[in-house]
């Protein structure tokens, strides 16, 4: 049999992400799973590389900066099986046309959830305790901020979720170590999940914002399709 042609790896992503996000190291690892067409990456699709690059790519790395893949870009790529976004969500880049062709999907959004949960956790305790509003009387003396001493503390704090997603869910979790009071809002989340959850399940958003003293969102923000 003849030997199997390595598959073609594009990157796609802002100038200069591809030194910043993978090591020399994470890049020699890459080189060995493939051919890398170009270590300069494709922000845009009229760069005048494109289509000879679309036209061999197997795999597309994306990034920060990736464009949309559209069933016009995707006309250009017709050997591209896999789309491995090293961010977040996809939904600036990944269309209905992807999915029609079968392009497998794959992203970094469990990883990238993390360190998003661990701040968005270290916000919540710290302002239940006061510390930004502390923070701009120290920066100036004459600013119009109070703190309400007798609500300082993360004891008995009811807390508000928008989203039990990725983020969300591991705040939500991160909160089980604290004595606060966690209640979602989450259409999607059922009372079961939101038992073993161990939170409250709201149905009504403004009802959540008028019952809990500190708002955490988690939602993303896309449009409702209907059904």
């Amino acid at each position: 049999m003849p030997p199997v042609a390595p598959p073609v790896i594009v990157f796609g992503m802002l100038d200069g992400m591809v030194g910043h996000l993978f090591t020399p190291e994470q890049q020699a690892r890459l080189a060995a799973c493939g051919r890398i067409a170009d270590p300069v990456p494709l922000s845009s699709w009229d760069d005048p590389r494109a289509d000879a690059m679309l036209a061999e790519a197997d795999v597309l790395v994306g990034h920060w900066g990736c464009p949309a893949l559209t069933e016009e870009v995707l006309d250009r790529a017709p050997r591209l099986r896999l789309f491995a976004y090293g961010a977040g969500t996809v939904k600036w880049q990944v269309t209905d046309a992807v999915f029609a062709r079968g392009i497998v999907v794959t992203s970094a959004a469990a990883a990238n959830a993390v360190p998003v949960a661990e701040y968005a956790v270290a916000a919540i305790l710290l302002a239940n305790k006061g510390v930004f509003v502390v923070r701009e009387q120290l920066r100036d003396p004459d600013a119009r901020v109070t703190l309400d001493r007798s609500r300082i503390g993360n004891c008995g704090t009811r807390v508000g979720i928008v989203g039990a997603s990725l983020v969300g869910r591991l705040v939500i979790d991160a909160l089980r170590a604290t004595e606060v009071e966690v209640a979602v809002y989450d259409p999607f989340l059922s009372v079961e999940e939101a038992a073993t959850l161990g939170v409250e399940k709201v149905d009504d958003l403004d009802a959540l914002c008028a019952s809990v003293r500190l708002l955490s969102i988690h939602a993303p923000d896309i449009p409702r399709r209907a059904g």
